[in-house]
């Protein structure tokens, strides 16, 4: 962990502060070491004459992905929480969570 820097990408420019708080560390060891926004990674993309659209596909590789399950086979995690980092994705994401939890379904994606 001593020799990985992590960045994150954030839409909030809370989060920076949020990453100093002591409770995300151990020993010392940050879990965040650096936060930018989706607004500072465009001016850097910029700044490098870096255009997103000319980029090579490459496929997605989560960490979070598993194998699936029967309560999700994709694999890919809860629609909820794919939602949460869009403009008024948390709302969404507690309202599907709640539906989950009333009704025993999930809603579609």
């Amino acid at each position: 962990p001593e020799s990985i820097y992590t960045c994150s990408v954030m839409p909030c420019i809370k989060k920076r502060g949020e990453s100093d708080h002591r409770e995300f560390s151990k020993n010392g060891i940050r879990d965040v070491d650096n936060v930018i926004t989706t607004k500072d990674l465009g001016v850097l993309l910029k700044k490098h004459d870096i255009d997103p659209r000319e980029l090579k596909s490459e496929p997605f590789d989560s960490p979070f992905q598993n194998e699936g399950s029967s309560d999700d086979p994709s694999g890919m995690g809860t629609g909820a929480g794919q939602l949460f980092g869009a403009t008024g994705g948390v709302m969404e994401a507690s309202v599907r969570s709640v539906y989950e939890l009333v009704t025993g379904t999930q809603l579609p994606r």
